[in-house]
This record gives C-alpha cells, structure tokens and sequence, in this order.
C-alpha cells in the first residue's frame, strides 16, 4: 500500500472500491471501528460500512446510471482525529 500523500490514498480508494466495485478492498482502506455519518445514517463499524457501500452499488448499473430506482444526491464529509 505505500502511499505518499492523501490524495493517493483516496484516488486508490475510489479505484478499487468505487470504480471497481469491490467493497471488500474497503478493508485495505478502513479501520474496524470505522464510523461515517452519510445523508442523516450513521454507519458504525468496517462490515457495516462494506454493506452500506455494497447496497450503494447495487443501485447503480454497469453504465454509472442510477438503476430505475429513485435517485438521490449523497454528499460526504469527514474528519480523521487518529494518529498517522
């Protein structure tokens, strides 16, 4: 994994779990005790996050197209209060 910046480490991340529809490379990426807070939901723990991005995912066709579901906008922030 030997990253020199930030910005490598979230370009890698939407790679190879985004862009590659991999939630399970989240694990290369998110500690266990994970927590995210997205559109109103907190998300606690790595799995759950996995999940959450997994039913994300299911939502959008092989094109990037939401699927006939309805669509929404989901804006994201976060805050890394950890060492490293």
């Amino acid at each position: 994994m030997g990253y020199s910046s930030s910005t490598e480490v979230v370009e890698a991340f939407w790679s190879e779990v985004w862009k590659a529809r991999n939630p399970d490379k989240i694990d290369d990426f998110v500690v266990e005790d994970f927590v995210i807070t997205s559109g109103g939901e907190r998300i606690e723990g790595r799995e759950n996050f996995k999940a959450w991005v997994r039913d994300f995912l299911d939502g959008i066709d092989d094109s990037g197209s939401m699927s006939s579901r309805p669509s929404r906008t989901r804006t994201a922030a976060g805050s890394h209060h950890g060492g490293g």
